[in-house]
């Protein structure tokens, strides 16, 4: 049913998974999920800047609660709050990279980003700024290679799984891909 009525269904899906697991409606599932996934993003942007800017944490608070965004689709079930709340974590992932970059971190910056895409495919383009980080570095070679691939392992190997599934034609690609890829076709 989720396919018949929208061409991205991961948010559908999940609506419909808590709802069977609380016995709320699916309804009120998508309204709280909703809500779980607004504070998440509020929280996130908080602590970012509280990060980078330790005494401006109080107004991140304000602005955080105040962003119109935000408030004016309190009342809607959207899947951008979560592609916002997961591409923002992603961000917080990153800055933690930035000071220890391993694998572990470098991981959870891609996981991040791909649970995002679930919510809108359009979070992939943060793979190509992640790139464009690191090459935007004043570092060796040998240095930018090392963290681009610990920044960009699983993106690469699930995009050659992705077009090797498509050149044996065992994958759809849906509607929504479709579109950005004619886009994308000179």
């Amino acid at each position: 049913a989720a396919r018949a009525n929208f061409d991205w269904v991961f948010l559908p899906i999940c609506i419909a998974f808590a709802s069977k697991i609380t016995g709320l409606t699916l309804e009120a599932t998508a309204y709280a999920l909703n809500t779980l996934l607004f504070a998440g993003t509020c929280a996130t942007l908080v602590r970012i800047v509280q990060n980078q800017y330790p005494s401006a944490a109080w107004y991140a608070v304000l602005a955080a609660l105040s962003l119109p965004a935000f408030n004016e689709q309190r009342n809607e079930i959207i899947r951008e709050v979560g592609w916002w709340l997961f591409c923002l974590q992603a961000l917080l992932a990153a800055l933690r990279w930035q000071r220890q970059p391993d694998f572990r971190n470098g991981l959870a910056v891609q996981i991040l980003l791909m649970i995002a895409c679930l919510f809108r495919v359009e979070g992939a383009i943060f793979f190509g700024s992640l790139a464009l980080w690191q090459l935007s570095k004043r570092q060796t070679w040998r240095q930018s290679s090392r963290h681009l691939a610990t920044l960009l392992f699983l993106p690469i190997l699930m995009g050659v799984t992705l077009l090797a599934a498509l050149a044996l034609s065992h994958v759809d690609i849906g509607s929504r891909i479709a579109g950005y890829a004619s886009v994308a076709n000179p």
